[in-house]
């Protein structure tokens, strides 16, 4: 009951930010079009991502195609932001979603505290249902780039697919966790956002500004490099990726069990 309440406290954002990445990801699904029919051609330009530095030579096709445009583009941009919306909802519902109004809701609130359950269960699972939408959200647009691939002649494995995926949700348990700590101290919902989206940019800034190149940088992770060239899972930096999102999610739970509705 607790996880399908935390599904649905988030549905909003949730119905709003799926067809919006979907929509960013058919508008992509064009320009592969030209470059799906002969995915190893030789005439098939290898594209890199202008955010991620790579090194070697990068062979022309299919996958470079999409991971540059896709996993190393427009995912690495939005599904942060998205992940960090999602988990702005926090505990209980603010109103006006997307109206930059965002006091808590009294009613939402006596419901929320109602229920035959902890303050710390209901955030745990609010958390787990918000975790999985964000899964929903990296897994729909891989699976539909996979389809599209495979109708092309395209060689786009369904396993790479799945990869990317769970490369990307892992990654955005941090944004996750983050906002749903900023949501337990906030609680204005378009304060709550934009507070959660500042480490966001901090990290994106440093890393494009200084060009380490290191494995283990946020948004390297993020993108699946490794994966795409080696094959490997960046098993380490998602294991960070974790291990950063654990306590996170554990304080704004004490922050919510101390707080005094």
């Amino acid at each position: 009951m607790l996880l399908y309440r935390g599904f649905i406290e988030t549905k909003v954002r949730f119905l709003f930010a799926l067809p919006a990445l979907l929509m960013v990801c058919i508008i992509s699904l064009r320009q592969f079009t030209s470059h799906a029919a002969g995915s190893n051609a030789a005439n098939t330009p290898p594209l890199v991502s202008p955010f991620i530095m790579l090194q070697g030579t990068i062979e022309p096709g299919l996958m470079s195609f999409i991971w540059s445009r896709w996993d190393a583009g427009a995912a690495l941009m939005l599904l942060p932001l998205l992940a960090n919306a999602i988990a702005s909802t926090g505990i209980v519902p603010h109103g006006g979603c997307f109206r930059g109004r965002g006091k808590i809701e009294p009613s939402a609130t006596a419901f929320a505290l109602t229920l035959p359950a902890r303050r710390r269960d209901i955030l745990l699972w609010t958390a787990a249902a918000g975790m999985l939408q964000v899964g929903l959200l990296a897994l729909a647009p891989q699976l539909l780039i996979q389809s599209f691939a495979v109708y092309n002649g395209g060689r786009f494995a369904l396993g790479d697919a799945i990869a990317f995926a769970f490369i990307e949700t892992v990654a955005c348990l941090v944004p996750y966790a983050l906002g749903l700590i900023v949501t337990s101290l906030i609680d204005d919902d378009m304060n709550s956002r934009m507070a959660g989206m500042v480490p966001l940019l901090a990290i994106f800034m440093v890393e494009q500004h200084f060009k380490f190149g290191l494995p283990m940088e946020y948004y390297r992770v993020l993108s699946g490099a490794s994966y795409f060239t080696s094959g490997q899972l960046p098993w380490t930096g998602l294991a960070i990726c974790a291990i950063l999102a654990t306590p996170l999610v554990w304080l704004a739970t004490e922050l919510v069990e101390r707080r005094d509705y």
